[in-house]
C-alpha cells in the first residue's frame, strides 16, 4: 500500500532523529522532511504569511530543526559573587502593549539624497505643523529613515491607509531660505510588544521585532528636538556625543580635530525574556566646531609639515623672512619661494624633512592666523596637504549674518585677488552643476 507524502516525511524525520518546527511546537500538521532526506515535500495548506512566495514557503516547510538540550540549573555550590555590569533592566508596565507601525517616505524637491539629520528635521517640522494628527509628540518614535511607531493610531482623512503631510523646512544645504518638503505615512499595522517574539520569519523589512522597536525608542531620546537636552548632543548611529560648549570641552587634537565623549546604547533580550539596555562609553574624533577655515588651514599645516619658528619681524614681513622651518635658515630673501610660503625662503630640504609635530598648536613657533601677512600664500606642496585635508569637509558661510548655508568642499582653486590674503587659495564648493568659489576667510567648519 502506497504511503502519502506526509507519512513518508514523518518516517524520514523519525528515523534521522530530527524534528520539524511544528513537531517541537506540538502541532501535528505541516510535518515535512529534511531537504537532505532526498524527498521533496509539498505543503497542502495555504495559511501562510502573505509576504512569502510559494516557492519560499515550500522551502521553509521542508526545513527541520534538531531538538536542543535544555540548559541545566545554574547551581548553588561555591561562594556567590556579585557582578555589576552596564546592562539595565527595562520595565514594561503594560504586558499587552500594542504600538502602531507606519512606513515613512520623506520627499524633497531636489535630486540629492537626504541624510539622516535632514530626515529628522523634516519629520519633526511636519509633526509641529500638523498637531491635529500628532496631538502627543512624546508618543512618537522615529528612527530617521523609514520606521515610525506611535502608541495611538493616527486618524488619516477619510480612513485612508496612507496620507501625505507637507511643510516648509529650512535646510542648511539648500540654497533657498525654506524648502517645501513632505512626508508620506503608510499604516503597516499593530505590533504586540512581547519579548518572546525575538525573531520573525517575515521577510518584509518594515516588520521588526519588539526588541528592535524598544531600541529605536531609546535611541530617539536625544534626537527629538522637543527634548530639552537634545540640543546638547549629536546622535550618530547607535551613539550620542556631547557637543563641546559651556562647561564641556572636547579633547583637542592636532590637525583641527577634537575627541568627543558620548555613550553607546543597545537593547537586548536576556534570560527569562527580560529586556535589557546596554549602555557604554564611546569616544570619537570630530573636526573642531565653528573654527574658521584659516584656523583649520594653520592647524593642518602645523600637523602635517611640522611647527614653524619665528624669523624676522613679529608681523612676518616678507622682506625679513617671516616664518621658516625649525632648524632652517631664517631671514632668507623674500619673494615667492618655490618650496615654502610666499615671501619666506626656506629650502626644499627644510620643507620635506619636518621636525616632530607637537599637539599644542598655540606654541610660539606654530602657524596661526595672527602671524599671517597680507601676501601670504601656499606652496605647491602645502596646497596638496591642505587640499587633501579639506576635501569633502562640510563648511558654512560666515559673511551673511542670520543665513545658514552649508556646502561640501570639492578642492582648492585660484586665489582671491581683492581680499585679505590675496594669494591664499580659494575653495571650490557645491556640486558639479552648481560650482561656487569662496575665499577661505569667509568660511568656517560646519559643526556636524
Amino acid at each position: 500500500m502506497s504511503k502519502s507524502v506526509e507519512e513518508q516525511c514523518d518516517e524520514d524525520a523519525g528515523d534521522s532523529g530530527i524534528h520539524s518546527p511544528d513537531h517541537l511546537s506540538g502541532s501535528a500538521s505541516q510535518r515535512k522532511s529534511s531537504p537532505s532526506s532526498g524527498s521533496r515535500c509539498v505543503s497542502g495548506r495555504t495559511g501562510s504569511p502573505r509576504d512569502l512566495s510559494p516557492p519560499l514557503l515550500q522551502e521553509l516547510a521542508c526545513m527541520n530543526l534538531r531538538e536542543m538540550a535544555s540548559r541545566p540549573d545554574i547551581g548553588k555550590a561555591g561562594r556567590p559573587i556579585v557582578v555589576k555590569s552596564n546592562f539595565f533592566e527595562i520595565s514594561i508596565n503594560n504586558t499587552n502593549l500594542v504600538v502602531n507601525q507606519y512606513h515613512v517616505e520623506v520627499h524633497h524637491p531636489g535630486s540629492r539624497k537626504l541624510d539622516r539629520d535632514e530626515n529628522i528635521t523634516i519629520f519633526w517640522k511636519v509633526v509641529g505643523d500638523h498637531k491635529q494628527y500628532f496631538p502627543n509628540k512624546f508618543a512618537i518614535a522615529y528612527d530617521g529613515a523609514h520606521q515610525l511607531y506611535t502608541t495611538q493610531r493616527i486618524d488619516f482623512t477619510e480612513g485612508r491607509p496612507s496620507m501625505r503631510f507637507e511643510s516648509d523646512v529650512a535646510l542648511a544645504k539648500d540654497s533657498h531660505e525654506k524648502t517645501h518638503c513632505a512626508i508620506s505615512l503608510q499604516c503597516v499595522g499593530p505590533v504586540l510588544i512581547e519579548m518572546h517574539r525575538t525573531r520573525t520569519n517575515n521577510l518584509d523589512e518594515r516588520v521588526l521585532t519588539p526588541i528592535q522597536i524598544i531600541d529605536i525608542v531609546f535611541r530617539q531620546a536625544l534626537a527629538c528636538p522637543y527634548v530639552d537636552e537634545s540640543s546638547n548632543f549629536y546622535t550618530w548611529k547607535s551613539s550620542s556625543y556631547r557637543l563641546p560648549g559651556e562647561g564641556v570641552m572636547g579633547l583637542d587634537l592636532s590637525g583641527g580635530k577634537q575627541m568627543w565623549t558620548g555613550f553607546f546604547s543597545s537593547a537586548h533580550v536576556a534570560t527569562d525574556w527580560k529586556p535589557l539596555l546596554n549602555v557604554d562609553v564611546a569616544h570619537t574624533v570630530f573636526y573642531k566646531a565653528n573654527i574658521s577655515m584659516v584656523e583649520f588651514m594653520c592647524a593642518v599645516l602645523n600637523e602635517k609639515t611640522g611647527q614653524y619658528s619665528r624669523s624676522g619681524s613679529a608681523r612676518g614681513d616678507e622682506r625679513r623672512g617671516g616664518y621658516s622651518a625649525r632648524g632652517g635658515r631664517g631671514g632668507a630673501r623674500g619673494g615667492a619661494a618655490r618650496n615654502g610660503y610666499y615671501g619666506q625662503g626656506y629650502t626644499r630640504r627644510d620643507m620635506f624633512i619636518p621636525e616632530r609635530t607637537s599637539i599644542v598648536e598655540d606654541h610660539i613657533g606654530a602657524l596661526s592666523p595672527e602671524k599671517l601677512y597680507k601676501n601670504f600664500g601656499l606652496s605647491n606642496h602645502e596646497m596638496k596637504i591642505f587640499g587633501d585635508a579639506v576635501k569633502g569637509v562640510k563648511i558654512r558661510i560666515t559673511h551673511r549674518e542670520g543665513v545658514v548655508r552649508v556646502y561640501r568642499v570639492n578642492s582648492l582653486q585660484l586665489p582671491a585677488d581683492q581680499l585679505w590674503y590675496v594669494i591664499l587659495q580659494c575653495l571650490l564648493l557645491g556640486t558639479v552643476r552648481n560650482l561656487q568659489i569662496s575665499p577661505s576667510r569667509l568660511l568656517s567648519l560646519h559643526q556636524i
